[in-house]
């Protein structure tokens, strides 16, 4: 178990050096800011971390997003074809994500 633990340190250690490289490598040049050391290089990697993945470290999605997909899949093939239309003529009108053939022909943009 120590030698995990020491490759996920290790790997860390070289995300964060990663980071602060491709930082000061394309940062400067494009956007004319500031290069970065390797503590603001590591501040810039948990804070990416926290708000595109969230605030804890585990990872929940493996299992929950194929308890879920199974859910909804197993939903869809009991509906009815009345039921499945239903549905689609909801998201439309709530998210205006699902179209169809006819929805895009008919769409002027």
């Amino acid at each position: 178990m120590g030698m995990w633990v020491s490759l996920f340190i290790a790997g860390f250690l070289v995300t964060v050096l990663a980071v602060q490289y491709l930082w000061n490598w394309l940062i400067p040049g494009i956007i004319g800011w500031r290069a970065i050391n390797y503590y603001e290089a590591f501040g810039l990697l948990l804070l990416s971390k926290i708000l595109f993945k969230g605030l804890f470290f585990w990872h929940r999605g493996d299992w929950h997003n194929r308890w879920n997909n199974h859910h909804w899949k197993a939903k869809w093939n009991t509906m009815s074809e009345e039921e499945r239309d239903k549905f689609k003529q909801k998201m439309r009108e709530k998210c205006g994500w699902y179209k169809t053939d006819d929805t895009i022909k008919a769409d002027p943009k």
